[in-house]
């Protein structure tokens, strides 16, 4: 077993004898399908991968520019592979997507390539019909779309589908790779790969696509976590695609009219292009936002553009439509939240436009990549961003003075373009060890706790954790009754509670479902929003870019019957995790703050309102030092820290804060004299949790676990106190000088 990588870059084969031409050397079907879809050749990475598939016999990662063709550098090959040689079992390749949209659209573009070598594609997911399913099941040599849910239903359900399935796989395809990374989806997985590969007799070929891959250790992890997984071939484009990037104000000198004409002209500008406008926003109540923001101004200016919204609460008809008009149409709009961050075939989007910035260097290279993906052509991006105190005559907090959206979006362009992606975030994922330990159960009737734990912790994806954390887990969902011993053996099995769990149609994701309200319009589905409101008869809500009138009311089947209307407001959705941002960025923001740099990419307004915020940064006394007087008893602190460490200095000195600035500052209740004796008492303390945090179940079973296992994930995930203690002392010690 390999222990270090192989990394392959893209300018170091640029001229190989051994890429001549791969074109030609494809089989006569795939040659004949290429020459039907109106291809000339391959583009250079094409011909790297199909390079490194024929002479490589190990997993391989394929790291490029969202639009560079890596769904058909990996699959022409694989075709290849599967005419040559025909599996022997139902299913020869299993491709792994993060959403149910991506499979469908996947599928729609894969069967017509397989197809020309006489190999069936199936979409398997909830929305799948029962006929199409009873189809997949009776293929051979066939290729298997699914989600990590989907593949988790076939263990709890039937494990010998595993075994008959995937009796002569030979290829795992792990795609949108970036949406896994350091989440509780991603080690779930992990989890059920390690569980896959132990029903079978050989290792197939794992390989994994991405756009973003911001460190190769994280890629390292993640296939060290799987069971018998070598380390990949790491084939990377260190190409950077550029970006042309602007950043416009939504809101000018207090009056919205200067900036509503500034970004009609944008608009106008982008409208003579006969494309499509993506535009992201970082919550599904923004998007709505934004949605009726920018119709307003459509109207008002009389720009023929269709507007259309796409997150996840929008209905699946209406979201599957947006996706057709984003590829059949031009000057479509489309308003969306991560759901159009992967990789979606939504054809020609010539500009993407953020409503304020993301909180990610990664998701800005991910969202901005969503446009003019043909190979040679810049990607292009316009971050609108909300001023604070240009909108009020007198600014009534820090985050009017110094204006820190401006400031991070600037943080994150330039960022950016110095080649900085975040780390994926490490976690203990309880919830998810909790999930794996009843879903192993649920598969095997009874299995022995030695067998269990090498199953979960010593060959799989768990093995970050102890053998004392493990079986004080355990132990405590045996007290708890949802697993228990068969008899006096050491084997052990669900339980009736642990039956009951298992059995919950949602129980096969690791997320929560949250309780909505579903909207019906003439029968159709147009949207869902939070089941925490209490919607009446008359109401009018804006929801899926439109405005719905509620017509009835069905409390019991969570049913609201709307027709179309005018107006409105826009109600709450499920809360969606955001991820706070890096130490990265906000010493990015006082870089940006405290310097006399221009930025030519930023519009000349916004010029205007950065040199103000840096003469505020001075006149508070920001340049010379992050401790500065708030009137005469207060003090203010700019640690400059990301949202991690800075919610655990908030943690550390409570009891004295009377404002939280996030994520610029805090404001302390004592004069600066003072507040060096607070961060000396505070350094040499540590966070006591019982009566500061209100739950620690923050994620789906979470509370079936020991409270002293989850104190343990809480202070791993969600702080950094040794980090913050550090930057305590060093405080306290800057300000005796």
């Amino acid at each position: 077993m390999r222990k270090n990588f192989t990394i392959v870059k893209m300018s170091s084969y640029s001229k190989s004898a051994s890429l001549d031409d791969p074109f030609s050397g494809l089989p006569e079907a795939l040659r004949r399908y290429l020459r039907d879809q109106g291809w000339i050749t391959l583009t250079p990475l094409q011909k790297r991968v199909i390079d490194a598939f024929r002479n490589e016999k190990e997993h391989f990662v394929v790291s490029s520019a969202t639009g560079s063709g890596k769904t058909e550098a990996v699959y022409l090959p694989v075709a290849e592979s599967l005419l040559a040689t025909p599996s022997h079992g139902q299913f020869a390749v299993l491709s792994i997507l993060p959403t149910r949209a991506l499979i469908n659209d996947q599928a729609r573009r894969l069967k017509p390539l397989f197809q020309a070598v006489g190999v069936s594609v199936h979409p398997w997911h909830s929305d799948i019909s029962p006929s199409e399913k009873q189809r997949a099941k009776t293929s051979q040599n066939a290729v298997l779309i699914t989600t990590p849910e989907s593949l988790e239903a076939r263990f709890v359900s039937d494990a010998t589908d595993i075994s008959s399935w995937f009796c002569d796989l030979r290829y795992i395809v792990i795609d949108e790779f970036h949406q896994f990374l350091g989440t509780d989806r991603g080690r779930h997985l992990q989890s059920l790969l390690s569980r896959l590969l132990m029903h079978l007799r050989q290792v197939p070929r794992v390989i994994v696509l991405s756009a973003t891959l911001p460190h190769e250790r994280s890629i390292a992890q993640f296939f060290h976590g799987i069971y018998t997984l070598s380390l990949p071939v790491l084939i990377k484009d260190s190409r950077a695609r550029p970006i042309i990037v602007s950043i416009l104000p939504l809101n000018l000198n207090g009056l919205d009219h200067e900036a509503r004409e500034l970004i009609a002209r944008s608009l106008l500008n982008h409208h003579r292009t006969e494309g499509n406008l993506l535009l992201f926003a970082n919550s599904r109540g923004e998007t709505e936002k934004a949605a009726a923001f920018i119709s307003d101004i459509i109207d008002e200016y009389g720009l023929r553009y269709k507007v259309v919204t796409h997150h996840s609460s929008v209905g699946k008809h209406l979201r599957t439509t947006a996706e057709h008009q984003l590829r059949e149409q031009t000057n479509v709009l489309c308003c969306a939240t991560t759901t159009l961050e992967v990789g979606i075939d939504i054809g020609n989007i010539t500009h993407v436009i953020l409503y304020g910035p993301p909180a990610s260097v990664s998701s800005f290279v991910q969202r901005a990549g969503r446009s003019a993906r043909k190979a040679g052509v810049p990607a292009r991006a316009t971050i609108w961003v909300n001023l604070r105190g240009s909108q009020k005559e007198q600014p009534e907090s820090i985050l009017d003075l110094l204006e820190p959206e401006l400031l991070q979006a600037i943080a994150i362009v330039e960022l950016q373009r110095e080649g900085f992606l975040e780390k994926p975030l490490s976690s203990v994922h309880v919830s998810v060890l909790i999930h794996q330990i009843l879903s192993t159960l649920a598969e095997s009737g009874y299995l022995g706790q030695h067998d269990l734990e090498d199953r979960l912790r010593r060959r799989g994806a768990f093995k970050d954790w102890s053998e004392s954390s493990f079986s004080c887990l355990l132990d405590h969902l045996q007290t708890t009754e949802v697993i228990q011993r068969v008899g006096t053996s050491d084997k052990l099995s669900l339980s009736k509670k642990g039956e009951q769990i298992v059995r919950r149609k949602d129980f096969y994701a690791i997320f929560p479902t949250p309780k909505e309200w579903a909207l019906f319009y003439k029968g159709t589905h147009v949207g869902s929003i939070s089941r925490d409101i209490d919607p009446t008869k008359g109401i009018i809500l804006r929801v899926a870019g439109a405005a719905w009138e509620v017509l009835a009311v069905d409390h019991d089947r969570g049913k609201l019957t709307v027709a179309p209307t005018r107006g409105g407001t826009i109600p709450k959705f499920p809360p969606s995790g955001v991820a706070p941002v890096s130490n990265e960025i906000m010493s990015k923001m006082k870089s940006v703050l405290l310097s006399a740099e221009e930025f030519d990419y930023v519009h000349s307004d916004l010029r205007t309102v950065l040199a103000r915020a840096r003469n505020e940064a001075s006149n508070l006394g920001i340049t010379k030092t992050n401790v500065v007087p708030s009137g005469q008893n207060h003090t203010l602190w700019f640690p400059w820290v990301g949202g991690k460490l800075f919610t655990t200095l908030t943690l550390l000195l409570n009891q004295h804060i009377s404002e939280v600035y996030y994520p610029l500052a805090i404001e302390f209740s004592v004069p600066v004299q003072e507040f060096k004796r607070i961060l000396d008492q505070a350094s040499e303390s540590l966070i006591t949790l019982d009566d500061r945090i209100e739950s620690f179940y923050l994620a789906k079973y979470d509370y079936l676990a020991p409270r002293s296992i989850l104190e343990k994930q809480y202070r791993r995930d969600f702080l950094q106190e040794n980090e913050a203690l550090e930057l305590l002392r060093n405080t306290a010690r800057d300000l005796e000088g």
